[in-house]
Order: structure tokens, then C-alpha cells, then sequence
């Protein structure tokens, strides 16, 4: 049965109306912020698992944080804590946390 499974899903492809992987680069076009002024965080070290700013949303005062967890792969890994741009645009996003900031009274 397992082997029928396999040679159904390699003749019939993927499933129609899967989505696409989303991805650092969609995220930071999406919700216009500056990739820039992203704070990267790394834990254990040097193993990127988020990346965070603080942003207005378009068309509005309102400041939000916004938190975009990835998945970790290998591209993902400095020993210098200095990470290949590129690769962190590629990164497939595993979630994306969007918090509004308290103003202080």
C-alpha cells in the first residue's frame, strides 16, 4: 500500500491549490519594510531563527512589532553572527507576529 501511495503522488504531481512557500523577501515587500532595519535574533548563536523590527503600518499612525520566525536550514548558520543577505531573503517563513506597541502615558 505504501508503495501505491508513492507512485499515485509521483503520477498525479503535487496537490492543485497548494500554496507557495512565503518567504523573508515576501514579507518585507508585503508589509513594505526596510529589510535593513530588521534586528536579527539567533539562539543558540550564530543559528538565525527570527528577524524583528518596529514599523507604522501603511496608511495609518498605529507602530507595530512586527516578528518573522524562519525555518532553519543550514544557510541559515554564522559563526560570526553575520548572515548572507540573500539567504535570509530566501528563508521560508514559518510565521509572522504582528503586536501594536503600547504608547507609554
Amino acid at each position: 500500500m505504501f508503495t501505491a501511495l508513492v507512485v499515485s503522488g509521483c503520477i498525479l504531481g503535487p496537490a492543485v491549490g497548494e500554496p507557495n512557500t512565503l518567504t523573508v523577501a515576501n514579507v518585507l515587500k508585503g508589509l513594505s519594510l526596510d529589510g535593513s532595519k530588521m534586528s536579527y535574533e539567533d539562539e543558540p548563536p550564530g543559528k538565525l531563527q527570527a528577524l524583528e523590527c518596529t514599523a507604522t503600518l501603511r496608511d495609518t499612525k498605529v507602530k507595530v512589532r512586527v516578528r518573522i520566525e524562519v525555518v532553519y536550514t543550514r544557510a541559515l548558520f554564522s559563526p560570526d553572527r553575520e548572515w548572507d543577505p540573500k539567504a535570509v531573503r530566501a528563508a521560508e517563513v514559518r510565521w509572522v507576529t504582528i503586536s501594536p506597541i503600547k504608547r507609554k502615558r
